[in-house]
């Protein structure tokens, strides 16, 4: 007779929460997957690279070789629409590998590679959930209670499973970084010059991507300091035209786009998640719930899905060892993957620092030094940025690790690679 694979209750359909749903099939493991709404198309745009990148090619997703895209120059203009720097993508991620697209293109076509042991429960809600007996229970709105070995929240930066099982650090431990940002996608044609356009004014930033079938994606991060506060009910949109200034003819071409299309625009404080510990009992956070990497930081969904592939590791590596193997790997996973997250989170505050200028003499003199510098030399500077992200980003083994465990990185040049089921030789 067959043994009955642990199971494991995943709150939240996202990048996170799919990613471990498909490792967990390959430790062993099967799993549930509980979200509120329907997974959508479009939206934020991602560039998966360094752990997240070979995590993403050792799963093989169907259909993703359809939605990655090639960006080509990324221009830079004044508020004026004066062309500040022009920087093309291979010259800043040269040597890279990486592959570019939507948050809600990827998480359908993770969705759609998804085994036979994972299950999609949407439109659920939970009602409660207990840890202190032989099995975790959950039990959803209407009454039905599952059992599991193991509950994950990934349900993303405003985590409800953080609210419940970390009530003690809930209200310390969202850190401010001085910044929000709006995400959007709206269907339009013609309206950017480049496959990339960024506008600078002071203390704003405001962001357009190509996509395909005319999408564009949208990024907009503001100064708190910079734009006054809102009070009372407002609209979202009406938050957009505030922060974007709407003076720029081509952010207020799309901007009326959007509204007019019923685009729903996310916006949020930029802010960092900074736990003491990502698990308690057999409860574990995995990606913005436990540490909310922010836009400063090119590897937020990539780090989510590295770390997805991590725990996986550490859950297969004590099969057969009950609610303590798995506590036991809870702690094990985690100090793999802390110092790389801090290390991210630590370069997202000094980003922050100066990312964008508050007033008019200081938005002034980086524009001209941006217009002066020559394009290789912009690219010389972004190029580095880009690897010192993915070096912050690098996971560490633990000193006394067992080789048949290893989560093995491939390097730059392609070399180097073993996945989750591959034996040491």
């Amino acid at each position: 007779m067959a043994t009955e694979r642990p199971h494991a209750i995943i709150l939240g359909a996202g990048i996170a929460g799919l990613t471990a749903a498909f490792w967990l099939d390959k430790a062993g493991w099967r799993s549930t997957i509980l979200e509120d709404g329907p997974i959508k198309q479009g939206g934020q745009m991602l560039i998966i690279s360094g752990p997240g990148y070979e995590t993403l090619e050792r799963m093989g997703v169907k259909g993703l070789k359809h939605l990655p895209f090639m960006l080509g120059e990324n221009v830079v203009k004044s508020s004026s629409g004066k062309v500040l720097s022009t920087v093309g993508y291979k010259q800043t991620h040269c040597g890279v590998r990486s592959r570019i697209v939507c948050r809600g293109d990827l998480a359908l076509a993770l969705a759609e590679s998804l085994p036979a042991s994972a299950t999609i429960r949407y439109n659920v809600n939970l009602e409660a959930t207990q840890d202190d007996g032989p099995k975790f229970t959950a039990e959803l709105e209407g009454g039905e209670v599952l059992t599991a070995d193991l509950f994950i929240g990934a349900d993303g930066q405003r985590s409800v499973v953080r609210k419940t099982y970390w009530e003690d650090e809930e209200s310390v431990c969202l850190e401010h970084l001085g910044y929000s940002y709006a995400t959007y996608d709206v269907t339009l044609s013609g309206v950017l010059e480049k496959p990339c356009e960024s506008y600078h004014s002071p203390g704003r930033l405001d962001s357009y991507f190509e996509c395909k079938d005319d999408r564009i994606a949208a990024l907009h991060i503001w100064r708190n300091d910079v734009v006054k506060p809102f009070s009372g009910p407002t609209l979202l949109y009406d938050i957009l035209k505030v922060v974007t200034g709407t003076k720029i003819p081509t952010v207020t071409k799309i901007l009326r786009a959007a509204e007019e299309q019923g685009s729903v625009p996310i916006i949020s404080p930029m802010e960092l998640v900074t736990l003491k510990n990502w698990s308690r009992g057999r409860v574990v956070l995995l990606g913005d719930a436990a540490h909310c990497l922010t836009p400063f930081s090119g590897q937020g969904a990539g780090m989510a899905m590295a770390s997805a592939e991590v725990l996986a590791a550490e859950l297969k590596a004590v099969t057969g060892e009950g609610a303590d193997g798995v506590v036991k790997a809870l702690d094990r996973w985690e100090k793999r993957i802390r110092p790389p997250i801090e290390r991210l989170q630590m370069k997202s505050r000094l980003v922050a620092t100066n990312f964008l200028p508050k007033g008019k003499p200081a938005h002034m003199i980086r524009s001209l030094v941006a217009k002066m510098l020559p394009s290789d030399a912009v690219s010389t500077l972004l190029s580095a940025g880009v690897s010192d992200e993915i070096d912050r980003a690098e996971i560490d083994e633990l000193a006394e690790e067992d080789p048949q465990r290893l989560f093995v990185q491939e390097g730059r040049d392609g070399s180097g690679k073993r996945g989750l089921d591959e034996k040491v030789v």
